[in-house]
């Protein structure tokens, strides 16, 4: 589920808008990839970002590199394949929930 400024946003969003989150790989210990489309992830078209996970302070910065945005978001651990962030990116506040995917 994503929010952003108070509005949820569509499940099928990704359809219509490049622009909408729908994954995050965390690849490294210090970059991911965000992509819009939830069941394929195209190596082309993502954003990559470098982010500092803070673990005792349950926070997370990011730096998406193309659009040159920042995430500064509080996370918070539900269950242990479950996270949520809350923040900031650029002037948006956004909240994310993020499920663990086993491949």
């Amino acid at each position: 589920t994503t929010v952003i400024n108070g509005k949820e946003i569509a499940s099928n969003a990704w359809q219509t808008n490049a622009a909408t989150w729908a994954s995050i790989y965390f690849f490294s210990s210090r970059y991911c990839a965000i992509a819009s489309n939830p069941y394929f992830f195209d190596r082309t078209e993502p954003n990559y970002a470098e982010y500092h996970f803070n673990q005792r302070g349950h926070s997370l910065s990011m730096y998406v590199l193309n659009t040159k945005d920042s995430l500064r978001a509080s996370i918070d651990f539900p269950s242990s394949d479950k996270m949520v962030l809350k923040g900031l990116l650029g002037k948006d506040t956004i909240q994310l929930q993020l499920w663990r995917v086993k491949l």
